[in-house]
């Protein structure tokens, strides 16, 4: 039996600690590179391009980190998501 898209209850499985990147979404690299620094202070993490709009007024960056648990995993995106400099994170 096929079940609709949103009765879909499985859960990511992961385990912990893990790497994990997060697509962060923003317009200009510096302000993002500075977001992410102040979210994550002294814990390692990496920036690499991934890709920009097509108009180029927004840039993408692919943040990977070391989480240690889904609730900091969470903690961080929802931070990420929150500052200004940030337009989206996926």
């Amino acid at each position: 039996m096929n079940r609709p898209i949103d009765d879909f209850e499985e859960k990511l499985q992961l385990e912990y600690p893990c790497a994990w990147v997060y697509k962060v979404i923003g317009i200009r690299q510096v302000s993002i590179e500075n977001a992410v620094s102040e979210i994550l202070g002294e814990k390692p993490w990496s920036m690499s391009f991934s890709n920009q709009s097509r108009t180029r007024k927004y840039l993408a960056f692919n943040v990977e980190v070391v989480v240690a648990n889904e609730q900091e995993r969470n903690t961080i995106f929802r931070a990420l998501k929150a500052h200004a400099e940030i337009k989206m994170v996926l």
